[in-house]
């Protein structure tokens, strides 16, 4: 049975974030399980009774999450099924060594297949999505990219189903989200 968390990054004094980065992933898990909870990162979890865990994204200027990016650790020892989406592909990233760049990407762009993978399988490329960040990944060590754009746009771990989109599938392309719940 699938078990799903959404853990929420955003600043816990900042309410309207819910409408843009969590309801619209909700409503997207709702027509695969019922079975899912919303927790914010800062919340006592137990993270392995989860199989599937999405790590949404927060507003371009909310950056209090990497103040507690040590309460990520364990991300390294996540078994189940892990999609990090924007911030969240950032802090996928750093919890396993990684470093980050800054470059800001707003709107709509085209990117290229760059490795098959069960998630995008079914898409056809160019891909369009929807792109808000202000940094992008800076190495990648333990990860393959799976969607290139001007820079890497998804990746996934080498050994594991964890998987870091810097782009926001909950806005124009719900099937990869789908998909992902339905590993």
């Amino acid at each position: 049975m699938k078990n799903v968390l959404i853990l929420n990054l955003c600043n816990k004094k900042d309410s309207l974030h819910v409408l843009e980065f969590i309801k619209p992933i909700e409503t997207i898990i709702k027509k695969v399980t019922s079975k899912y909870e919303i927790k914010h990162h800062l919340e006592k979890i137990h993270y392995i009774s989860y199989s599937h865990i999405i790590i949404c994204g927060v507003p371009l200027k909310d950056f209090e999450y990497e103040q507690n990016l040590d309460t990520f650790s364990w991300i390294k020892n996540y078994t189940g099924n892990l999609l990090g989406i924007c911030a969240g592909a950032q802090v996928l990233s750093q919890t396993y060594g990684n470093t980050l760049s800054e470059l800001q990407e707003i709107g709509l762009q085209k990117i290229e297949k760059n490795k098959n993978d069960v998630l995008i399988d079914e898409f056809t490329f160019p891909l369009e999505i929807y792109g808000l960040h202000n940094n992008s990944f800076g190495t990648l060590d333990n990860f393959n990219i799976i969607l290139q754009g001007k820079i890497p746009e998804m990746i996934k771990h080498k050994t594991k189903n964890h998987y870091g989109c810097l782009f926001h599938p909950e806005v124009r392309n719900h099937k990869l989200i789908e998909n992902f719940i339905n590993l």
